[in-house]
């Protein structure tokens, strides 16, 4: 690991190199005109304030940290999974903390001492400012990040050790067997079927709800095997397999069933048989010989039985979406953990929109905190929302007819609202790809793209026109918020 001269000599180059980004991105700024004027402001008010500095040693020496807090974990595949899951996440808290600090406090400060009467006298529109303000904040983040991700890149096969390279993990493509569509007959079967067995079950839930059960069910039900049966399965994979591929397994055998139980499989892929023993919910992975491979590639799974005798396993589930997939190497870490920072980035300057808009309307302490309960909750992915529709729809699909109200119509409307907050926060959770890159699973540059349009262009462009919106119509003369 890092010792204390190794510690401060990384914690001294990275600030310095921070320092000479930042000094470009000042002197990069003088030919933008105004917008560039008030990026350079918030960038000279920052390092005076002290701000970023504080921010960039807090950041770099946690990261430094890292691997002397994850020694003590002796597998080293998990240790370098760890160094980049936390590695990540630390990047992403102290990134979040200084925008929203940094955003906030400038932006009231300004309101309060009556100066942003004095800038907007100058040929500094209001959008013009509110995009300087965004623009300072991007750019600071994105200087950061780069030399943080960079320090990170170099700590990783530190941490792995020169003898265990190959535990770094690369960026896997990802594919999953190619399935039968379950129909609308097979569904309404099942539906029928599961009334008269079990009526409290079925007749509880709403029709879509049980639609989307019974559809679930007769998928899982499609992939699993029976003992001493088998079952083929299809992936659409390059032509060639590259060095490194493999069948991963997650099977699961029965809520009951311990994890100590295994059952034993036989794997035919082109003309090779593996044998494997698998446990309940463990991942296994079979690798795969290179080469070229018939389109689509089909491989059989047999399932044996249990491994100790006397156990009865009633069948082999895959019951997630990991559960049964093919993992090909398809991209390096370096390329994965760019998308993801990048989008990371998007994220960042979101929140540094946003900061405009809470501090214009709530003031400092308020909007900073609404502002870190908002990243909080975002990252949880869901909020507790009642839902006013469940009662009509569940009434409807037994024919029942319900009053209307106009205090049941408003809890309907904040239903759809808290529906859609739902949604949105989970489109935040979503591009969070920090764990995706650490378990060596590819980031597609779908979901970069998907970011970019949601999230960079549609959130964040919203934010700033509804900041430069409140902007131009608050009272700046009056009380400071």
């Amino acid at each position: 690991m890092t010792g204390p001269v190794e510690f401060l000599l990384f914690l001294l180059g990275a600030s310095l190199l921070s320092g000479v980004a930042l000094h470009l991105s000042d002197r990069l700024l003088r030919s933008v005109g105004a917008i560039g004027a008030v990026a350079r402001v918030l960038l000279a008010e920052g390092m005076r304030r002290g701000a970023i500095p504080i921010a960039l040693l807090i950041l770099f020496a946690g990261l430094l940290a890292l691997p002397d807090l994850l020694s003590e974990n002796r597998i080293v595949e998990y240790r370098v999974q760890s160094l980049l899951q936390y590695g990540q996440a630390w990047i992403s808290v102290v990134l979040m903390t200084l925008t929203v600090l940094l955003g906030c406090g400038s932006l009231s400060e300004e309101i309060a001492a009556r100066r942003l009467d004095v800038t907007l006298t100058k040929p500094v529109g209001r959008g013009r400012y509110l995009l300087g303000k965004w623009l300072g904040l991007v750019l600071i983040d994105g200087v950061l990040l780069a030399v943080a991700i960079s320090l990170l890149l170099v700590l990783i096969p530190r941490c792995a050790g020169e003898d265990h390279l190959d535990a770094i993990p690369a960026a896997d493509r990802v594919v999953e067997p190619l399935l039968p569509a379950v129909t609308d007959e097979q569904v309404a079967d099942f539906l029928e079927r599961g009334r008269v067995t079990d009526p409290d079950r079925w007749d509880s839930l709403s029709a879509d709800e049980a639609k989307q059960r019974a559809r679930g069910a007769l998928s899982r039900s499609a992939r699993s095997i029976q003992p001493g049966s088998e079952r083929s399965y299809r992936f659409e994979v390059p032509p060639r397999l590259p060095e490194g591929s493999v069948l991963a397994l997650r099977p699961y055998l029965g809520r009951s069933t311990h994890r100590s139980i295994g059952a034993v499989l036989e794997i035919l892929s082109g003309d090779q048989i593996h044998g494997a023993i698998v446990g309940n919910a463990e991942l296994t992975e079979i690798p795969l010989p290179a080469g070229p491979v018939e389109q689509p590639l089909e491989i059989t799974i047999a399932f044996k039985g249990a491994v100790e005798e006397g156990v009865d396993l009633p069948a082999i589930l895959w019951a997630g979406r990991d559960s049964i997939r093919l993992r090909i190497p398809d991209d390096s870490l370096a390329a994965n953990i760019a998308r993801s920072s990048l989008m990371l980035w998007l994220r960042l300057a979101f929140t540094a929109a946003l900061s405009t808009v809470a501090v214009t309307v709530l003031g400092f302490p308020v909007a900073t905190l609404s502002l870190f309960i908002f990243l909080v909750t975002a990252s949880t992915g869901s909020l507790l929302v009642i839902d006013g529709s469940t009662e009509v729809a569940h009434a409807h699909s037994h024919g029942q007819e319900v009053p209307r109200s106009f205090g049941k119509e408003v809890l309907e409307a904040l239903a759809l609202i808290g529906e859609w907050v739902v949604v949105a926060l989970s489109d935040w959770e979503r591009h969070d790809a920090s764990s995706t890159v650490s378990t060596g699973i590819l980031v597609p540059g779908s979901d970069v793209l998907r970011c970019l349009g949601v999230i960079g262009l549609l959130w964040t462009g919203l934010s700033l026109f509804a900041g430069r919106w409140l902007l131009r119509r608050r009272e700046l003369g009056g009380a400071s918020p």
